[in-house]
């Protein structure tokens, strides 16, 4: 089990990249349709197949960040799932002829931010 000590910048960051995975679970599952519309709409090859394998390693990540499990593998596997899902956002955007950077109107910019927070993560678990 990892650390708890909240005093600890690492293990808040630890903290924060983890819970901040519990919506995004959520949101594949409760209810699916919204995400499943997002994975269809960016030309998934079996778009129920890759959401319910994308929901599966986001669960794998955030509990290894909440528990401290495996931790550094959970960091580098939350980091390219979030590189994949900025990916994936580009890629929708380059399909509606209108790429975007910030997030708050429909860019990549926040999974790239919170996978580069994991790799920070991951690097400092690796020593």
């Amino acid at each position: 089990m990892g650390s708890f000590d909240l005093t600890d910048p690492i293990v808040l960051l630890r903290l924060a990249c983890g819970l901040f995975f519990i919506p995004h679970i959520a949101g594949k599952v409760l209810p699916p349709q919204p995400a499943l519309n997002f994975f269809k709409a960016v030309r998934f090859p079996m778009p129920h197949v890759f959401m319910y394998l994308d929901a599966l390693a986001e669960t794998v990540v955030c509990i290894g960040l909440l528990l401290g499990l495996y931790t550094a593998w959970a960091a580098w596997l939350g980091a390219l799932v979030l590189l994949l899902a900025a990916a994936a956002v580009w890629r929708l955007q380059v399909i509606l002829d209108k790429p975007k950077w910030l997030w708050n109107i429909g860019g990549m910019e926040y999974p790239v931010f919170w996978s580069l927070a994991c790799v920070v993560v991951a690097m400092a678990y690796s020593r």
